[in-house]
Formats: structure tokens, C-alpha cells, sequence
């Protein structure tokens, strides 16, 4: 154990617990002390708090969004205990900036494959079917500056996000080639479609968050797959057919 104090039978007492490496008996020491002692020394000083904990333990109660460090703090002679009253709302807000966090990719994958169709749409008017491989690809990558202009604008501003965001809005958007090449029936290049943005995502998440990135980026890239199968059915539907020469189905 390395708690430094106990509470025993309403007395406070140092703890002390000694390991013997030959034997593995633990001692165990419990040295009488008061309860100025334990304050002294568990507590934390006002001056090092948060602003929301200095909010709090001025006002006496603050309405805060962000997450909350519990504890004892010390301001002068006088002892503030801190911690969320309603931990029900706390654990919503976790869940919702967990899910926000998620699903923000999703809806910046969306807007670049709206826009993109919308564009190519607008320049042949008079065209059901505007994706050629080619555009379908100008209309994935729209994705990336979609993500790093949302990133810069309405989030941290954090280097890794400039990195996971751009690459998980890209798995979204990359489905309306996806549906191009279903449309087609080039199943060995939706294969190796497939196969380079689970690389990209995945090492993208890597690069900026180490091994962890790991285990986030195959979480992303899963989401980023379910929501893909979205502009992946419009790509198929606003694809054209497989010409016979594969390089006129390439010009934009």
C-alpha cells in the first residue's frame, strides 16, 4: 500500500508498510498523528489549482463543463474540499466529448463529399453520373483541408489533431471512391483502395500518438468504415460506367 495515512476507528495514524524480500512479510507501522497533520500534508496549494478549482473554492459552488480535479486544497489557514456534486452529469459530459470527438471526422468526411459532388454536379449541369476514379479522388482528398481549416478553427489547435483529424475525415470521405470502383467492378483496385487508408489511417494515429495510436486508430478507422459506406452508396450512385479505355475513365 502507499497511502501515507490512515483513518482507524476515528484517529488519524502515519502508515508505514516495510516488505522483507527474503521472507515477503510485510511490517506495518501506524504512527499516531492529528488531523492538521494529514491536511498539511495531503492538500494542495490554492496558488497551484486550476481556475475552475480557484472558481469553486471562491464562490463556493461553480458550474463547469470541464472536468473537475478533486481533492483538498489550501488557501492560508483555511481547507477547501473540492469535488462534482453531480457526478451523473459529469459522466454525460465525458461520453458526449468522447462521441463529439468520434463522430467530428464523420460529419467533415460528409460536407467534402457533399461538396465535392455538388461542384463537379454544377459543372456538367446536363450529367447524372460526374465520378470518373479520378474525381472521386479529388473529392476524397477534399476531406483533408476541410479537417485541418475545422481543426484550426473550432478545436485545441493541438499538433496531433492537425494529424488524427485530416486522417480520420480522409477514411470517411475515401468511400465515394470506394463506390466508384464498386459501380465499375474493379475489385482488385477496391482492394488496394481499401488496404492503403486502413495504412494511412492507422500510421497517421501512430506517428502522432505512438503505440497508443494503435488502439485509437483502429477504433477511428472502424467508425470511419460504418460511416464510409455512406459516400461509398454515393459514389456508387454518381459514378460513371468503365469505359474501355481505362485512361479516358481517369480524366477529370
Amino acid at each position: 500500500m502507499d497511502a501515507a495515512y490512515v483513518v482507524y476507528d476515528g484517529s488519524y495514524y502515519r502508515w508505514n508498510a516495510t516488505v522483507n524480500d527474503e521472507t515477503t512479510f510485510v511490517e506495518m507501522q501506524m504512527t499516531p498523528t492529528d488531523q492538521a497533520a494529514v491536511l498539511e500534508a495531503g492538500s494542495k496549494p490554492y496558488e497551484t489549482a486550476s481556475a475552475n478549482v480557484q472558481e469553486a473554492i471562491d464562490t463556493v459552488a461553480v458550474t463547469d463543463r470541464n472536468m473537475v480535479e478533486p481533492g483538498v486544497y489550501r488557501r492560508g489557514d483555511t481547507y477547501y474540499t473540492v469535488a462534482p456534486e453531480n457526478t451523473g452529469a459529469l459522466a454525460a459530459n465525458i461520453v458526449e466529448a468522447f462521441f463529439g470527438y468520434v463522430l467530428t471526422p464523420v460529419g467533415r468526411g460528409f460536407v467534402a463529399v457533399a461538396l465535392g459532388l455538388l461542384t463537379y454536379q454544377y459543372r456538367e449541369s446536363f450529367t447524372d453520373r460526374v465520378l470518373t476514379v479520378r474525381r472521386a479522388l479529388v473529392v476524397a482528398a477534399l476531406g483533408v483541408p476541410i479537417a485541418l481549416v475545422g481543426t484550426a478553427i473550432f478545436e485545441s489547435g493541438s499538433l496531433t489533431r492537425f494529424v488524427t483529424s485530416p486522417a480520420s475525415t480522409f477514411i470517411v470521405s475515401s468511400g465515394v471512391v470506394a463506390g466508384v470502383l464498386v459501380h465499375q467492378r474493379r475489385w482488385r483496385w477496391l482492394v488496394g483502395w481499401t488496404a492503403l487508408v486502413c495504412v494511412v489511417s492507422v500510421g497517421a494515429s501512430a506517428l502522432a500518438l505512438g503505440v497508443l495510436g494503435v488502439v485509437f486508430g483502429g477504433f477511428r478507422l472502424f467508425v470511419g468504415l460504418l460511416a464510409g459506406a455512406v459516400s461509398l452508396g454515393f459514389g456508387a450512385w454518381f459514378a460513371q460506367e468503365q469505359v474501355d479505355t481505362p485512361a479516358e475513365n481517369m480524366d477529370a
